[in-house]
C-alpha cells in the first residue's frame, strides 16, 4: 500500500478521467443512438410516404383508366343509339318518299281526269253554242220573213253578234 499512499492522487485522477470519460461516452452514445434513431424514423417515415403516395397513385391511374374505359364504352353506344336512329329515319324518309310518290301519281290520274271531263264540257259547250247560234239565225231568218225596218236591223245584229260570239271577236256596234 505504500504506492497507494504515494500515488493517491494519481489513481483518483485516472479514476476521475476514466469515468469522466465513461461517461462522455456514455452521453455520447445515447445521443448518437437517438440521432440514429431519429434518422431512422424520418426514414420510415419518408418510406411509408412514399409508399402511401404510390398507393394514392396507383388507385388514381386505376379510377382514370376505369373511368376512359366507361368513357369509351358510353361513346360507343351513343354512336350505336345514333346510327340506330339514323336508319329509323332513312327508313322512315323512304316510306315517306314512296308515299308521297303515289299521292302524286294519284293526283295526275285525278288531273288527266278532271281534264278530259273538262275538255268534254267544252265540247259540249262549243256543240251548245252552235245549235243556239243556228238556232238563232234560224229564228232571225224567219223572223225576217215578215220583217219590220227594226226587226231586220235587230237580226243582223243578233246575227253578227253570234258570229263574234262563235269566232271569239269582239262586236263593233
Amino acid at each position: 500500500m505504500s504506492w497507494l499512499e504515494t500515488n493517491w492522487l494519481r489513481v483518483i485522477l485516472a479514476l476521475t478521467s476514466t469515468s469522466t470519460t465513461a461517461i462522455a461516452l456514455r452521453f455520447y452514445t445515447v445521443w448518437r443512438k437517438g440521432k440514429s434513431d431519429d434518422a431512422k424514423l424520418e426514414q420510415d417515415g419518408d418510406a411509408k410516404i412514399r409508399d402511401h403516395y404510390a398507393a394514392e397513385l396507383a388507385a388514381l391511374r386505376e379510377q382514370i383508366i376505369k373511368s376512359g374505359e366507361q368513357h369509351a364504352q358510353r361513346a360507343t353506344q351513343a354512336a350505336e343509339r345514333y346510327e340506330a336512329m339514323l336508319r329509323a329515319a332513312d327508313e322512315r324518309h323512304a316510306a315517306a318518299m314512296i308515299a308521297a310518290d303515289e299521292r302524286e301519281a294519284a293526283c295526275h290520274g285525278e288531273v288527266r281526269q278532271l281534264r278530259e271531263e273538262v275538255r268534254v264540257m267544252a265540247d259540249e259547250i262549243i256543240g251548245l253554242r252552235r245549235q243556239l247560234g243556228q238556232a238563232a239565225k234560224s229564228a232571225i231568218v224567219l223572223a225576217t220573213h215578215a220583217p219590220g225596218v227594226g226587226l231586220v236591223e235587230a237580226a243582223d245584229r243578233a246575227a253578227d253578234a253570234l258570229d263574234a260570239l262563235e269566232n271569239h271577236t269582239e262586236v263593233q256596234s
